[in-house]
């Protein structure tokens, strides 16, 4: 009799275990399917960040308002620098 209530028990944990390990398994799955996804968003904002970065930064200095207020600036601050 002891025997069987050791094996019952044995045959329980290993279900448990089993049970456990299953869940676990679905668990990271669904992790790591959403972590990709995740990193393949960031990958994306990264790189339009990075474009739209790259264009104004060709472009920057053909604004001519740009220029204008630059020019201000450094007029205001070479008065400053006299006073």
């Amino acid at each position: 009799m002891r025997k069987k209530n050791n094996l019952l028990k044995f045959i329980i944990y290993m279900v448990v275990l089993g049970v456990f390990i299953f869940f676990e398994n679905k668990l990271y799955k669904q992790y790591k399917a959403e972590k990709q996804i995740a990193d393949y968003i960031k990958e994306q904002k990264t790189q339009e960040i990075e474009k739209s970065f790259l264009l104004r930064k060709k472009y920057f200095y053909a604004d001519s308002e740009y220029l204008k207020n630059f020019k201000k600036l450094v007029e205001k601050s070479s008065k400053k620098g006299e006073d």
